[in-house]
């Protein structure tokens, strides 16, 4: 009798671009990328089929929609 071998999903590892792509979002929503629970809300209702996605990048969407405050922010001064 052979043994059954039961292959589970790898969970969603972080991606620079997905992470990039939620950051755009939570940018282009004007949200403030220091509220965190409202980040992941927005995220979740935007992509809720994608939820595995959204918390594996939450942080680096965060960072990347933080620095796209801070480069227009640049940009204005300058």
């Amino acid at each position: 009798m052979s043994k059954i071998a039961y292959i589970e999903r790898r969970p969603f590892a972080a991606s620079d671009a997905i992470a990039e792509e939620f950051g755009r979002e939570i940018y282009g929503a004007r949200l403030d990328p220091s509220d965190p629970e409202a980040c992941f809300n927005f995220l979740y209702c935007q992509f809720g089929d994608r939820w595995r996605e959204v918390m594996a990048n939450l942080d680096g969407a965060i960072y990347a929609a933080g620095q796209l405050y801070i480069d227009a922010e640049m940009r204005r001064a300058g």
